[in-house]
């Protein structure tokens, strides 16, 4: 399937712009083909027919409509201005499917899937813009998918610190998701001696985005982990990602999954970054599987340790990515964290 991507926003450190990045990540993984575009390269005038009347149809407007009908399906990641989608990607949408193009003029959209995701720092992940933009692709004949991919708090779900990469603590992170502007910390420990925190982003359900307990207990539905880990020179310091399953009670099942760790972090790489001789590389970890029968939730936690050195915890973590997957084409739901952007997908295979 070919799957045309693009965000509502113009910022070069948008959160929704990285949460676009996730979600077209998560696509290419399950084999599908992703165009992302980038609206600043169509900045067209605001629609108007008198224009159109006068100048004729911008040829811009022409390029993005046939980039829209080149596509079979469409992912879209907007944040909310005034409660509402942005004015660049309402534009976007009304030239490209606008009368003068004919009758037809909603051919480049009519009948194909669209998902929506929206991220915000506010508690209400952009619900309102996804609502707006929900009716307006439903109106332009598309089919929406059922459950919106909504990110509250997207700066940082586990209320955890955060470092700047500019502060070149770390060597460049050239992983795939690249890193943003910042990246999650340990925060505080004791000085002298070996300390541990604990972060958690609370617990997401299982029972959404069309997944159903029939299929987790048929062992159809699987689980993709990923995460990036550096840490900071050679103090020792670490952290480790857990997804803990649970059942309908909310009690474990089994041991929880874990990604990096002490000896995941030790063995990283270390290079000259400017600052430190022996700053340590970026690495991801990732864990693949079958959900178990009975889950119908998962808990997400980061447990950082620093060594007996320093103060800070400095085990780093970025750019974390569960994926929820079930048998049957097309992509829904998301969970996430910003400089540490955490994401939890649920994809139909």
């Amino acid at each position: 399937m070919k799957i045309l991507a693009l965000s509502g926003s113009l910022r070069v450190l948008s959160f929704n712009t990285k949460l676009l990045r996730l979600a077209v990540a998560a696509a290419q993984k399950i084999g599908a083909t992703v165009t992302r575009i980038n609206l600043r390269d169509y900045p067209l005038p605001i629609f108007d027919a008198d224009l159109v009347a006068r100048d004729g149809i911008p040829q811009l407007a022409v390029d993005l409509r046939k980039t829209f009908a080149d596509h079979q399906a469409l992912i879209v990641a907007s944040p909310e201005y005034n409660g509402s989608v942005t004015a660049l990607l309402k534009n976007s949408l009304d030239w490209s499917s606008a009368p003068v193009f004919g009758q037809d003029a909603l051919a480049p959209f009519r009948g194909k899937p669209a998902a929506i995701f929206a991220a915000s720092p506010g508690p209400f992940g952009g619900i309102r813009s996804a609502g707006h933009l929900r009716a307006i692709l439903s109106k332009m004949g598309m089919h929406v998918m059922p459950d919106e991919v909504l990110v509250s708090a997207a700066g940082n779900a586990f209320a955890a610190g955060t470092y700047n990469y500019a502060q070149n603590y770390t060597m460049p992170n050239l992983l795939t998701p690249a890193g943003g502007l910042k990246y999650m910390n340990g925060g505080a420990g004791v000085t002298g001696q070996v300390s541990t925190n604990t972060f958690s982003a609370g617990s997401f359900s299982l029972l959404s985005g069309g997944i159903t307990a029939a299929q987790i207990d048929g062992g159809l539905v699987s689980y993709n982990l990923y995460s990036q880990f550096s840490t900071y020179r050679l103090q020792g310091d670490y952290a480790t990602l857990y997804v803990q399953f649970l059942d309908a009670g909310n009690s474990p099942l089994g041991a929880p999954l874990s990604l990096g760790g002490a000896a995941f972090t030790s063995a990283l790489g270390s290079g000259n970054n400017g600052s430190y001789a022996d700053a340590r590389d970026w690495s991801a970890d990732s864990l693949a599987g079958i959900v178990p029968a009975g889950a119908r939730s998962a808990g997400v936690t980061i447990r950082e340790v620093k060594a007996a050195v320093g103060t800070a915890i400095d085990g780093y973590v970025d750019n974390v990515n569960i994926s929820i997957i079930v048998p049957e084409p097309g992509v829904t739901g998301l969970f996430a964290l910003g400089g540490g952007l955490l994401a939890l997908a649920r994809r139909r295979r």
